[in-house]
This record gives C-alpha cells, sequence and structure tokens, in this order.
C-alpha cells in the first residue's frame, strides 16, 4: 500500500496491514537482508508490510522518506550493533523519531555482544523482554 493509501485508510478509520519499519546500519546489511527474508514470510501472507533503506530510490530525499516510513510505520525492529550506535544518522534521526512515537512497538535484536545494557533508552525497551532478544 503507498503512504497516501496508507494516511487515507488510516484518517477513515479503515484497517491496514501493520507496517514494520527496518533500522540498520549499512555495515550490517547482511544481517538486515536475512531479517527481511524472515520478516518476509509474513508478508507474502499479508500478516505485515515491512520497510527498509532499499524502498528508497534514486533522486528520493531519503532522509524525508525514512521520516515518512517512520511516521507510517506501527512497529520497529532495530538491528544492534557496535555500528547501529556509531552511526550519527541512527542516532539523530532514527531513534528519536522511533522513540518519540509512544504507541510504537519497538523490537530491538542484537545482532552480536556489546555494551547494550549502558544505553539508557535500548535498556528500557529491553527491559520488557524476558530474555534480551538476540537474531539467532
Amino acid at each position: 500500500m503507498t503512504a497516501e493509501g496508507r494516511k487515507l485508510a488510516r484518517n477513515h478509520n479503515i484497517p491496514v496491514t501493520p507496517l514494520v519499519f527496518v533500522s540498520y546500519a549499512h555495515e550490517d546489511e547482511e544481517w538486515k537482508n536475512l531479517m527481511m527474508r524472515h520478516l518476509g514470510v509474513l508478508s507474502k501472507s499479508a500478516h505485515l508490510e515491512t520497510w527498509d533503506d532499499d524502498k528508497i530510490g534514486i533522486g528520493q530525499d531519503f532522509k524525508a522518506e525514512i521520516v515518512d516510513a517512520l511516521e507510517l510505520a506501527d512497529a520497529a525492529v532495530i538491528l544492534i550493533s557496535a555500528d547501529f550506535f556509531n552511526s550519527r544518522f541512527i542516532h539523530k534521526e532514527e531513534i528519536p523519531l522511533i522513540l518519540e512515537n509512544k504507541g510504537k512497538d519497538v523490537f530491538p535484536i542484537l545482532l552480536r555482544p556489546r555494551a547494550w545494557d549502558t544505553v539508557k533508552w535500548l535498556r528500557k525497551i529491553i527491559d520488557r523482554f524476558s530474555q534480551p532478544p538476540f537474531l539467532f
């Protein structure tokens, strides 16, 4: 469904397939591709739609596209790694938007061991789970 169609449906209280935003550092693209394959199973059965930055077309304003996708998303999967924490764009742009929307479900996936528990905003999210979520 297009962004315009999704907005229109929501404005008229028409149910739409949940949209999951996937946030990752480009250094972790292999992990993102693996996650998208797993989420693709649910996408094919129309239980959810996914969005990642591969959907940004050439010449499009990438920041505006990401902001729009985050505003429309019902949930976010964040692939946590040292590269994720070191990404200025993720830290300054994506994470504040993800955390700003209190109704959005956030699912952190810890890709490799690191000092994730020292990051206050992430600690609050992970504390909701009985165990820290790991990809595999």
